[in-house]
Parts: C-alpha cells; sequence; structure tokens
C-alpha cells in the first residue's frame, strides 16, 4: 500500500529588518514569550492534525473470494473442461473512490491453495469505499496499473491470454469496508472475455467414411481492452490462412501452425451414417459483431478485409487429400449475429458431402450445417436453432 504522504508546515519566515535597533527589553522578552507560545500551539496543532482517524487504527479484515465462474485450483482440475476455470494466476486491485480511484492495496499470486481454492486469506484494508477488479490468468498484462480507466484500457492478445489451460477473466465489486472486530467476506464475480465454440456432435451424412482430423476458427478478432472493447485492426487465421497475401495452398493455417486457442485436434474416423459425439472439442476467441460473409474464393493477393468468424474442419481421408468444411457459425438472428462474450455456442454437424481442397473456397459450404445452442457460460440459459 503507498505510505500516506506527510503534511509540512511553513511557520514563518522571520526575516531582521534593517535600521536603528531601538528596543525596550521588557518589550522585546514579551514579544519573545508570545512568539515562543505562537510556535507551541502551532506545533501542538500539527501534531493532532497528523493523528489518524481512529477508526483508522486498525485495517479491517477482508477475506476475498473469486466467483461467478465455478473457478478451481489449477492443479486439482483432471479433464479439459475443468481447465476452463482453473487460476493460473490472479492480480485484485482495491481502487480507493474516497481517494481518487487510485490504487491503494493490489494483491497478486500464481495460483490458488487447493483446499480453498478460490478464497484468498484475509488481508488487511484500510476502511473506506472500494471498487474492487480481479484480473484471471494475465497478471503480467497489469504490472503497471494506478487506476482504474488504465486497467481497463490495457488491451489483451488473444494468443497471449488465452490458452486451452488459462482463459482471461475478469470482474468486480463495489464494496464499503468498514472497521470491525470481524471479518468482512467480499465476493467478486468474474466472467470471461471471449466466446467458446464447442464442437458437440458430428453426423457423417456422406455416403463413406469420413476421417476429420483437426478444427479451426478463421476471421478472429485478435486483440481486446478489459472492458470488452474488440480491436478492428488485429486478426487471426485471416480467411484460414497464417497472413496474407500468400498462397492459400502452402500457407493454410493447421494444428501445428495456428494460434493455440483457435485450433484443435479432432482425430476422429466417423461410419457412414453414423454420429459422433465429442468432449472437450473447445475453440476460443473474441466476439465478432460482423454481419459480413467471406467471399466464395479468395485470390490469395488481396487485402484482408474483416469478415464474419467462420468454424472449419478438415478431414484427411485414405486416399484422398485434405478437404476443408466452412461453416459460419453467427448467422442467424438468434445470434443477433454477433459471437458474444461469456458465451458458448455447441455445434451438432452434419456433413453431407466432399468438401474443398483450398481452405480459402467456401463453394462447397452447403454441404456442411448444423444446429446452434448458445448458452452463458455461467448461468447455463439456453436458445437451440436449426442452421
Amino acid at each position: 500500500m503507498p505510505s500516506t504522504p506527510t503534511k509540512s508546515f511553513a511557520l514563518w519566515d522571520l526575516t531582521v529588518p534593517q535600521g536603528p535597533r531601538i528596543l525596550n527589553k521588557s518589550i522585546m522578552k514579551m514579544k519573545i514569550i508570545g512568539i515562543i507560545s505562537l510556535l507551541i500551539l502551532a506545533l501542538t496543532g500539527c501534531a493532532k492534525s497528523e493523528d489518524p482517524d481512529p477508526e483508522q487504527d486498525d485495517p479491517a479484515q477482508v477475506s476475498v473470494v473469486l466467483g461467478g465462474a465455478e473457478l478451481t485450483s489449477k492443479a486439482s482440475y483432471l479433464e479439459l473442461s475443468d481447465a476452463e476455470k482453473a487460476i493460473k494466476d490472479y492480480k485484485i486491485f482495491f481502487f480507493n473512490k474516497d481517494r481518487g480511484g487510485i490504487v491503494t492495496l493490489e494483491l497478486s499470486g500464481k495460483g490458488l491453495e487447493e483446499a480453498s481454492p478460490y478464497s484468498l486469506d484475509r488481508v488487511g484494508v484500510d476502511p473506506g469505499n472500494y471498487r474492487i477488479y480481479a484480473v484471471i490468468n494475465s497478471s503480467d498484462l497489469c504490472a503497471k496499473v494506478k487506476t482504474e480507466s488504465e486497467l481497463l484500457a490495457l488491451e489483451a492478445d488473444l494468443t497471449k491470454t488465452h490458452s486451452h489451460d488459462a482463459l482471461l477473466q475478469i470482474g468486480y465489486v463495489d464494496a464499503n469496508i468498514v472497521a470491525s472486530s470481524g471479518e468482512q467476506k467480499i465476493s467478486i464475480p468474474v466472467r470471461r472475455l471471449c466466446s467458446r465454440v464447442h464442437i458437440g456432435s458430428i453426423r457423417n451424412a456422406c455416403g463413406g467414411e469420413l476421417t476429420l482430423s483437426e478444427a479451426y476458427l478463421t476471421n478472429v478478432p485478435g486483440a481486446c481492452d478489459l472492458s470488452g472493447n474488440v480491436s478492428s485492426s488485429k486478426w487471426y487465421n485471416m480467411y484460414g490462412l497464417l497472413s496474407v497475401p500468400s498462397d492459400p495452398e502452402k500457407n493454410a493455417i493447421s494444428v501445428s501452425t495456428g494460434p493455440e486457442p483457435t485450433v484443435i485436434k479432432i482425430g476422429k474416423t466417423i461410419p457412414a451414417s453414423a454420429t459422433e459425439e465429442l468432449e472437450n472439442i473447445n475453440l476460443y476467441c473474441y466476439p465478432n459483431t460482423l454481419d459480413i460473409d467471406q467471399a466464395d474464393t479468395y485470390d490469395g493477393q488481396s487485402d484482408f478485409e474483416p469478415v464474419a468468424t467462420y468454424l472449419v474442419l478438415r478431414s484427411d481421408n485414405k486416399g484422398d487429400e485434405p478437404r476443408y468444411y466452412q461453416f459460419r457459425i453467427n448467422k442467424d438472428e438468434a445470434l443477433s449475429s454477433a459471437l458474444k462474450a461469456n458465451t458458448t455456442y455447441t455445434l451438432d454437424i452434419v456433413i453431407s458431402g466432399a468438401g474443398s481442397t483450398v481452405i480459402t473456397d467456401l463453394s462447397t459450404k452447403g454441404i456442411i450445417s448444423a444446429s446452434v445452442t448458445v448458452t452463458d457460460w455461467d448461468s447455463g440459459t439456453t436458445t437451440t436453432f436449426d442452421m
């Protein structure tokens, strides 16, 4: 906690007047006594003004709980889905409203005790009105924050703050911390800035065996500030490529080259007319509000123009070259033409034909369809519709 600024007082600037020295001794003595008396009174006043408020003698005892996303210790999770709740590191800021909103207390750590997975040890906090923020899994991003506006203006790169075992999360609560002998519990609900795309099942209606090797998200916004505003200047997997302009056949994204949260291995062979139920096939991206279709073909030379986010599946069937199946995730009124933060989009997919041999070619997009279930990541509220 920053130290309280000390107060300094200028008593007087005493100068000796020039000229004849004609002073009566008794008058001089009375003046000296008067000055000394004033000095004593002034110093006494200073001492009293420096006395802390009696309520400030002992800091209030506060226990901070991180909630809202069923968080867990990183050491305790067993499945990939549980990793979405993991706390790899955290930073908590106490912005004191009574002191202009500056940070007066900052807590940080590299994970939480398994015995108490989401409750921090009790800490001492000066009484007052606070806005308390928690930032999870991106503490390095917040190294030099002094005010709330500085915190919210920080820009988080998707690939540096999201992975399959640690997702950036943020939240705050307003609290009036009072001096008391007991402990105050403060719960900070946190939510994720990203969207989750979950592949729930895939039905093979192609008429032959189908081997699906990988899945990707394309046209993914790459940066977002901590208030949730997505940048329009940074993108990943543009048209399914690592960069543009480029040779689409030589520069297609893959699990080995693409940014981790936007790519994942499937590795499933689905017999004809069968449905494969999938677990833990999750992809992550920042919200995309664009209601713009990608062109059916890309010449490999034009600059990227921002469009809606697509899901791409890759098949590697024996005796055939790799094929791609493209699907726009958010093209429906039920989604308000947007991928939203802290929201899950579960896709139950049907593939009815052969995909394109070029990842940027969407001319075969009609052979893939899906039922989409939209779920608030925390509350479980759902909406389902067919594409």
